[in-house]
């Protein structure tokens, strides 16, 4: 017969199993508040610590998985806000909270991500202005890094072309937010500056449109900004909106308020070629100005002598002799005027035909062109029996196309 009072006797796994399947359930999801200590990182990329506060203390463990997406560095003494499960360890018999996800307590995790690497790489000297490159005033090309599509890169686009057409935008579309889009950047700056000194772009314009701190994120990583620093060709950024500002603006050897004002610094203007050719018009004016009053001074000092007011004073002889002398005068007077007026007007002939499109012409080539005006450059734009036009320095042919193909 049994005693009922007879103790049962369980081993410690059992125990053990039977708390943790007791326990385990009841704390799933857990937030817990507490200051970090005893912080390690070991090569599996696992991290553990202590979370404690001034009435106990608790194991916690965040696994690598969870670690990656962590943006801030965790540290000894930093108070936090942990969210994550208990579970029961067996084999050391103690329990630990898992933590699947921590924020800094009183601050945003990308906030005090944003302050430690700020803090770390100005220690550096990477934003120092005596490291700044100046951006060359006449841009050959530029390579724009954005996004391939968006309002950005349009209104970037947009406003430079509007201001000049002379530079040349090479587009280097990558990912700007999201999961390896910080690669992508730092990638593609890093390709352009690998690019021979004698194709490389004069400039790199990195450019984003607005949205929420981890939109913007990727321009506050640190492989981007490293790779912003270390280029060898000057970059201007123009992140966001005018209030945001990332660790690559602080880089960056010019801080663009936004891709449109960004556009707006690096176009040059064109608008210089229009002033030289008024200049040039103003100058031909004022020179034929003083020509017509020059004419006209001297029209009424040759009227004021005598010899043309009272003729009949001198001899026929004299009379002869003295406008022979006054013919020859005025007329070297007039040849030596007319030829130094033809030398400022050539002078000036010279550089306007240098600036016109005809003296390209004159030069033996030719612009083709189809009925509707579009300027043909290659012989895939045209059909047999089109009707085209060729413009030449004097006078246009009409044709029509027989054959096409190319040169041999």
């Amino acid at each position: 017969m049994i005693n009922s009072n007879t103790p049962q006797w369980i081993s410690v796994g059992q125990l053990t199993h039977l708390m943790k399947s007791m326990v385990e359930p009841l704390f799933k999801d857990v937030f817990v508040v507490g200051e970090i200590s005893n912080f390690s990182r070991p090569k599996s990329g696992h991290c553990y610590f202590t979370l404690k506060d001034a009435d106990a203390q608790l194991s916690a463990v965040i696994w690598k998985s969870s670690m990656i997406k962590m943006k801030f560095q965790m540290k000894d003494g930093l108070e936090v806000l942990c969210r994550g499960r208990i579970e029961i360890y067996p084999p050391q018999g103690k329990y630990q909270l898992i933590v699947s996800s921590v924020e800094p307590k009183g601050i945003g995790g990308l906030e005090l991500a944003f302050k430690q690497l700020k803090e770390k790489l100005a220690a550096e000297g990477l934003f120092q202005p005596e490291r700044k490159k100046a951006i060359p005033e006449k841009l050959r090309s530029i390579a724009l890094i954005t996004s391939g599509t968006g309002a950005a890169v349009r209104d970037f686009l947009n406003i430079f072309h509007h201001r000049s057409r002379r530079t040349e935008i090479l587009l280097v579309p990558v990912q700007v937010q999201g999961e390896g889009s910080a690669e992508e950047v730092a990638s593609a700056i890093e390709k352009i500056n690998r690019i021979p000194i004698a194709n490389r772009p004069d400039a790199v314009a990195l450019i984003r449109g607005g949205g929420s701190a981890e939109d913007l994120w990727t321009f506050n990583e640190e492989r981007v900004v490293r790779a912003v620093a270390a280029s060898a060709i000057p970059i201007i950024t123009g992140i966001g909106h005018e209030v945001d500002i990332s660790l690559v603006d602080l880089a960056a050897d010019l801080h663009a308020l936004t891709p449109s004002d960004a556009a707006a610094r690096l176009a040059p203007e064109d608008r210089g070629f229009d002033k030289q050719l008024d200049l040039l018009q103003q100058r031909i004016h004022r020179a034929m100005d003083r020509m017509i009053e020059n004419g006209d001074r001297n029209l009424k000092r040759l009227k004021s002598i005598s010899v043309f007011q009272n003729p009949e004073i001198f001899l026929i002889d004299r009379r002869v002799d003295a406008c022979r002398t006054i013919r020859e005068f005025l007329q070297r007077s007039l040849d030596h005027f007319i030829e130094i007026k033809e030398k400022e007007i050539k002078s000036i002939a010279v550089r306007l035909n240098a600036l016109s499109p005809l003296s390209v012409l004159g030069r033996g080539y030719s612009l083709t062109q189809k009925e509707d005006g579009t300027i043909i450059r290659n012989s895939d734009q045209v059909s047999v029996g089109e009707m085209i036009s060729t413009k030449l320095s004097k006078g246009t042919i009409c044709s029509r196309v027989e054959k096409r193909g190319e040169i041999k």
